[in-house]
């Protein structure tokens, strides 16, 4: 009977398979709460844009604190899953994915994690659920060693790095298409949380464009958070009910934001990679999604790639040689369109990209 009882539901699971979940961001953490600081994006993005963003979770958070009750290990990790769960839900995620890796206890040292994590398991993991989700753009941690930095966030970032790569590639985890029937995902845009620089203007609407990064080349972006959602409350507001539900480790008693919408900052975005062309410099809430989910006006298809292939050679300067190699850089510019057509030879398309300020960092 208890063989039946299980036999049952499997074959039921088998001719109503799940319906595929096809997100559009996707957020790669360490622990159960790392999503906490990008909420107010994340939702703000759900009401105004339709976008379904979902949730990479390393580890369930079981060797983090408790400051409300006696659980602890396995305990304590299920429970930290329901508080996620909470959170992410004021911010319209449904969507959570946990690889059940061990949250061991606090370290700066990625090395160690790589190894009790399994480095090569960990990213198989991540890249099968990119390639489930096929989300257009990631967003993850700061993969540095900075002072500070949690050893457990730098490597779930560097996961996030790879696999940005790594799902992409036919030759990488090649079971996961021969046995699982899944197939190779081109995300379009990656971020990181957070930016390293200064504010002229911290707060109001004018954070979004008053920021100046430490390093020149760093592209960022702001979202403000003080923009009202639909229920009359900022999303700064929203943001902050959000992360009190992460009470294990001590949140509930977060004070409330400003009620002065002028007195509300920016969340803050690094770019680490990018396949699409983008608006440098754009302060629209959506400028982290364009090119990849929302289009430029009168700019090209959605999930055309842009791509500048450099090629090594050796030339004196004024020499004839270095003419010829410069104009074949510009016959190896590739258009990728989304469709998957590559348009070559397109040295007048490449130069009127690039005078119109169009970047990219993939």
């Amino acid at each position: 009977l208890g063989a039946l009882a299980f036999a049952a539901p499997a074959a039921s699971a088998a001719k109503n398979p799940p319906k595929p979940i096809d997100l559009d961001v996707l957020f790669i953490g360490a622990h159960p709460d790392d999503e906490a600081g990008g909420l107010a994006v994340y939702g703000s993005w759900a009401e105004s844009l339709g976008i379904d963003t979902g949730v990479i979770t390393v580890t369930r958070g079981e060797g983090g604190g408790n400051a409300v009750g006696p659980e602890e290990g396995p305990a304590l990790g299920l429970l930290r899953e329901a508080e996620e769960r909470r959170a992410v839900g004021r911010a319209g995620i449904r969507n959570i994915y946990n690889l059940d890796k061990v949250d061991f206890y606090y370290t700066v040292s990625a090395p160690l994690t790589r190894e009790i994590w399994d480095e090569r398991d960990t990213l198989a993991r991540v890249v099968r659920v990119v390639r489930k989700t096929r989300p257009d753009v990631i967003v993850t941690m700061n993969p540095s060693p900075t002072p500070g930095n949690h050893g457990h966030h730098q490597m779930a970032a560097r996961y996030a790095v790879e696999a940005y790569d790594a799902a992409a590639d036919p030759s990488a985890f090649r079971g996961q298409i021969t046995r699982e029937g899944l197939r190779p995902w081109r995300v379009k845009r990656l971020l990181r949380s957070g930016a390293s620089g200064s504010y002229s203007d911290s707060t109001g609407p004018e954070c979004v464009t008053s920021f100046t990064p430490t390093e020149p080349t760093d592209e960022t972006f702001g979202v403000w958070s003080g923009e009202r959602s639909e229920s009359g409350e900022t999303w700064a507001a929203i943001e902050r009910a959000a992360q009190r539900e992460y009470a294990s480790q001590g949140w509930a008693t977060f004070p409330d934001v400003p009620a002065d919408p002028a007195q509300l900052g920016c969340d803050r975005f690094t770019q680490i990679a990018s396949r699409v062309p983008y608006s440098a410099g754009s302060g629209d809430r959506a400028a982290m999604l364009e090119g990849a989910l929302v289009p430029r006006p009168g700019g090209l298809p959605l999930s055309t790639e842009f791509e500048i292939n450099p090629v090594d050679f050796e030339a004196a300067p004024g020499g004839e040689r270095e003419r010829r190699e410069h104009e074949e850089q510009y016959r190896k510019l590739t258009l990728r369109l989304f469709f998957g057509v590559r348009v070559r030879n397109v040295r007048r398309a490449g130069e009127r990209l690039l005078s119109r300020e169009l970047t990219s960092g993939g």
